[in-house]
């Protein structure tokens, strides 16, 4: 039997709550397959989304900005947190990803800039190549930090309790 990914659409609301939007069963996970979801929550009635956040499928910002060209676009901290994790030796995984959760979990973008920039001083010459590539989508990484409190502690809580991947369990 050959596994399918599920791609599952959440939305938060101004008041804080999630609302499950769908549940979609892909052959594979592409910005295509995402591109079906987007355009199957807009012929839903979706139509001013502030924010998407999705792990870093290639082209996917695009495909959202065809239909919502004013939205948001976050990357999932937890699977940029993961994928950086994956590219360094073991011995330094607990304290590397110690210190990315502090950066994530800053209260502005201004502190986590600041404990970004402590980082990278610390792991740029053991693994350049990494940081270089974590630098390049801290603007992605960050896109959180625009929105109101409330808002800003849901989207936080949903990205690194990671509710997405454990609605998918």
């Amino acid at each position: 039997m050959e596994k399918e990914p599920i791609i599952f659409a959440m939305g938060i609301k101004e008041s804080g709550e999630y609302e499950i939007l769908g549940f979609y069963i892909s052959s594979k996970e592409s910005h295509l397959s995402y591109n079906e979801v987007i355009n199957d929550l807009y012929s839903r009635g979706v139509r001013e989304p502030l924010l998407f956040i999705a792990d870093g499928i290639p082209k996917l910002d695009e495909e959202i900005r065809k239909l919502y060209p004013r939205a948001d676009f976050q990357l999932c901290t937890v699977h940029a947190s993961r994928n950086f994790e994956s590219e360094i030796r073991e011995y330094d995984v607990d304290i590397i990803d110690s210190q990315l959760k502090q950066i994530f979990l800053s209260d502005d973008r201004e502190e986590a800039s600041k404990r970004f920039n402590e980082f990278k001083s610390i792991w740029e010459n053991k693994y350049p190549k990494q940081v270089y590539n974590l630098e390049r989508k801290l603007n992605c990484l960050f896109t959180y930090f625009r929105y109101p409190k409330p808002i800003t502690k849901s989207i936080r809580r949903s990205i690194h309790s990671n509710i997405i991947e454990i609605m998918n369990k």
